[in-house]
């Protein structure tokens, strides 16, 4: 299996779709329905295309990163891509702090201030150890936040920017290349 571990903000969603969303929470009488159409028109079609034919050409399947996994589950996000056009699987979330706090290991301040250093890219090393019997073949990391991952994953990073977040054929080409091989060694 492919794994493609996937911010939102400034990958999925821009600065102008982040805006857009907003105008319309605040605008909303609809207080039941009004985070989900935010969060919908939040997503950019032009950045779901991208993710299309990345899942179509890879056979990866997605796990979410964000910070927005606190607010919804997996069968939440797989709806809120679909309504945009995502025609993907989005399998898992990435571990959330309730759930690893009390398995990582955290013995003095120092640990807790290295996890936290790198908090995503150790939640995203916490999924792969949770998820081994998976058999993942390959894997790479779409966000345009890099302190927290980059370091740890550099040959697996597609960095995003909050401006155009994950659209335009070189980035496409190089989540291809990795996911298909290239630059990834096979996962233990």
């Amino acid at each position: 299996m492919k794994v493609i571990f996937l911010d939102i903000d400034g990958a999925m969603a821009t600065s102008y779709t982040m805006k857009n969303g907003w105008k319309y929470k605040k605008n909303s009488s609809r207080l039941k329905y009004s985070n989900f159409i935010k969060d919908k028109k939040t997503l950019s079609r032009k950045c779901i295309r991208a993710l299309n034919r990345l899942v179509v050409e890879t056979k990866a399947k997605v796990v979410i990163t964000s910070a927005w996994r606190y607010d919804g589950d997996t069968k939440y996000f797989q709806r809120l891509f679909i309504s945009r056009g995502f025609c993907g699987e989005i399998i898992d979330l990435s571990p959330k702090w309730e759930e690893y706090r009390n398995l990582i290991g955290i013995e003095t301040i120092n640990d807790l201030q290295m996890f936290w250093e790198y908090e995503r890219g150790n939640e995203i090393r916490l999924w792969l150890e949770w998820n081994k019997h998976k058999n993942i073949e390959s894997y790479i990391i779409i966000d345009d936040d890099v302190d927290d991952i980059e370091p740890l994953y550099e040959g697996r990073f597609i960095h995003t920017n909050i401006d155009q977040g994950f659209q335009g054929e070189k980035l496409l080409q190089e989540a291809i290349n990795k996911l298909k091989g290239e630059n990834n060694d096979k996962i233990d």
